[in-house]
């Protein structure tokens, strides 16, 4: 039983979130004593180990007779022959220099051809926001389009199940494929984007839309299984952990060092795929398998990024100024100043010096970008929270496996998505200073929102992808597991760096007056210019959307691992109506609309329409402050007060709602029964834990 324990518990780490986490005394994350509780109840621990013992147990069994060496069409990395070299001055062997700030050749081909084909949409969509004729745009929507076309971007924040089911159901209020949606204004926007970036939770609702052919929300709970645990289900508990077991071995006897995140993101594509359409759940399929997708090869939808953080060499806390690495299904890589590097995310894994091949037989690796570790490589909050489980309450021999489990896998890959480095030797313009992995064999990347920037902004903000508007999803916990606003605020602190000069983000308020105004209780725009400003100088428009309860309460805890079908349900219906203000702002369409089109009309020189100045005053941001220390946020469930004053208030919400629905501590995690204590583990468990060790050890 090699992982046993350790893994048991990684999986959980795997969805905390920054804010509710301390640090040791080496400046790592750790959980509070309340979080390990949430995080391993002993009695589903017992429960859980027996799991673990029984599948490694057999497992071994097996190994012994016939051992896996990698075979084809396995979750092991495999050889392959290496595709031809890229052409072009701005490649470097496989890696291409990004620092002229233009895109990789094919996802310019993927954003050309869905704008021309969306530009019948931007038309209809646009005039039926009333933008055309009389007191529309000078000169009509046709005119405007042909000059500037909107770019816009989603952004999904992480969070855990909480914010998947997030950006699922405010992607569903865009859908054109949504009779709500449609009814209320603002459907179609979401094939209309360009861009679909998520985080953490964010990139498994981004990841699994893409690669399932960008299915409804609708589709997708049909697919995702709530009900069952994500790490230890009532059914088939067994076979998922002998199951994850063979995956991780496989790709160890490759020659590959393997993690927490292994095993996360295999328990993940259990859920986010579509079982009739990826065999093996997921097994053998990668990230990149996104452009197989027939909505992909359309470029019928927005091009999905997820997010994630490279951890530097011996670093631990994650600094403001953190290299973000971003995975799309053509390229893998970042936009760092100065640094800007990116390598075909097929090939990922591959041995690379400088961008050339350094393997002995000359091959190249396919394989390495599992969808499952790709989405989960995003999902790896914590550092030394295994260590910090060493002091806690459970029992001798629990201590024992995970002190003997820990004595074979403690490295410093242990808490990260290690990848093999595709950067390694590589100097942008002859400097190797801008690169931070220039020695590294791996990059370590972390959860994208240890930087405490949990919404995927950096993506979209680039000037190679000029994005207009941002929508940016914000389903994170920052108080009683709703957002405040504090993603945006530390956004503007990293773009506030001078390294990071050249990229331009909003200003944005305090978390304190995000809260005493109500910015978090309905969208609102930020970033909003003046009629004559020079467009050169001006970020895009962040259109917040955060969560709140219309219907539901929706501030589920992150570690909640399993949802009712009538909660999940609830849950995107809420979102829905985040989306479109419950169709109770018969402005909203017109306004949204104003507001993607803000930077076109300045880049036009055209004149701001009489109504969207009154959406302006109305939506954007009023640039004043109210820092004083609010009250605990508690949002009853209804309408905020913006919706029912028509925008004439704002204010707090009232602190008569119920945070009831998070759930209890230890129920977020395992649902319900699982605050009563076992016992310690029987001696007949310990005897047998020892032994699958030692016969784990041998075999492995």
């Amino acid at each position: 039983m090699r992982f046993g324990v350790w893994v048991s518990v990684a999986l959980c780490l795997a969805v905390c979130q920054v804010a509710a986490s301390t640090y040791d005394n080496e400046g790592r994350m750790v959980p509070t004593p309340e979080e390990l509780d949430i995080m391993l109840p002993e009695n589903k621990r017992r429960t859980l180990q027996e799991t673990l013992l029984e599948a490694r147990w057999a497992e071994d069994v097996k190994s012994a007779l016939t051992r896996r060496w990698n075979p084809s069409g396995s979750y092991g990395p495999s050889n392959v022959a290496c595709p031809a070299l890229p052409e072009g001055s701005n490649y470097q062997g496989y890696i291409r220099n990004a620092l002229n700030n233009e895109l990789g050749p094919q996802e310019q081909d993927y954003l050309t051809r869905h704008r021309n084909q969306t530009r019948s949409g931007w038309q209809d969509w646009l005039s039926r926001a009333q933008l055309d004729g009389n007191g529309g745009i000078d000169g009509g929507v046709e005119q405007f389009l042909s000059q500037h076309q909107p770019v816009v971007g989603f952004a999904v924040s992480g969070g855990g199940y909480r914010a998947m089911l997030h950006g699922m159901g405010v992607a569903q209020g865009f859908d054109g494929r949504n009779d709500t949606a449609n009814q209320r204004g603002v459907g179609g926007l979401l094939q209309l984007a360009d861009y679909f970036a998520g985080l953490s939770g964010g990139s498994w609702c981004t990841g699994s839309m893409a690669i399932n052919n960008w299915a409804t929300a609708q589709d997708m709970l049909a697919y995702l299984n709530l009900e069952q645990n994500l790490v230890l289900p009532e059914d088939g508990k067994t076979k998922l952990y002998i199951d994850l077991f063979r995956d991780t071995d496989d790709k160890k006897d490759a020659g590959y060092p393997t993690a927490i995140t292994d095993f996360w993101g295999r328990a993940l594509s259990y859920h986010l795929l579509n079982r009739s359409t990826f065999p093996n759940e997921g097994q053998a399929t990668t990230f990149s398998d996104i452009v197989n997708a027939t909505n992909f090869k359309n470029a019928a939808y927005p091009f999905p990024i997820a997010l994630a953080i490279g951890r530097q060499p011996s670093e631990v806390m994650i600094n403001p100024n953190a290299t973000y690495f971003e995975w799309n299904p053509y390229e893998f890589g970042s936009w760092q100043p100065n640094f800007e590097a990116f390598v075909p995310t097929g090939y990922v894994g591959s041995d690379l010096n400088n961008g050339e091949v350094a393997s002995k037989d000359k091959t190249c690796v396919a394989g390495f970008e599992n969808f499952g570790f790709v989405v989960g490589s995003s999902s790896t909050l914590f550092n030394a929270a295994y260590l910090q489980l060493l002091n806690s309450n459970s029992t001798k021999i629990s201590s024992e496996i995970i002190k003997s489990i820990l004595s074979d896998l403690s490295n410093e890959k242990n808490d990260v998505a290690a990848v093999p480095n595709p950067f390694k030797g590589y100097a942008p313009n002859g400097d190797g200073n801008n690169n931070h992995f220039l020695t590294s064999d791996y990059v370590d990347l972390v959860d994208g929102g240890e930087a405490n920037q949990n919404i995927p902004f950096e993506p979209l903000i680039q000037k190679a992808r000029d994005v207009d508007l941002i929508l940016a999803v914000d389903g994170s916990g920052d108080t009683s597991n709703w957002p405040n606003g504090s993603s945006l605020v530390e956004t503007e602190k990293r773009m506030n760096l001078s390294m990071f000069s050249s990229l331009k983000f909003p200003r944005v308020p305090d978390m304190n007056t995000f809260v005493n105004q109500g910015l978090n209780t309905r969208p609102t725009f930020f970033g909003c210019q003046a009629q004559g400003t020079n467009v050169n100088n001006t970020p895009p428009i962040v259109a917040y959307m955060p969560s709140y309860p219309y219907s539901y309460f929706s501030n589920k805890s992150t570690y909640q691992l399993e949802y009712k079908t009538s909660d999940a349900q609830s849950f995107v219906d809420n979102s829905v109506d985040v989306a479109t203000m419950g169709g109770k702002m018969d402005d909203w369409h017109t306004c949204l609309a104003c507001a993607i089109v803000q930077r076109g009309l300045l880049r036009t020189n055209k004149a701001f329409p009489e109504k969207c100045q009154t959406c302006y005053t109305k939506y954007c941001w009023n640039g004043e402050y109210n820092t004083t220390t609010p009250g605990n946020y508690t949002p009853p469930i209804g309408l905020p007060e913006f919706i029912t004053s028509n925008g004439s208030v704002l204010t707090e919400p009232p602190v008569t709602g119920s945070n009831e629905s998070s759930g209890s501590a230890v129920d977020s995690f395992f649902g319900d029964g699982a605050a009563s204590l076992s016992e310690g583990v029987p001696r007949t468990l310990a005897l047998a834990a020892l032994t699958t060790v030692t016969a784990a050890f041998a075999l492995l």
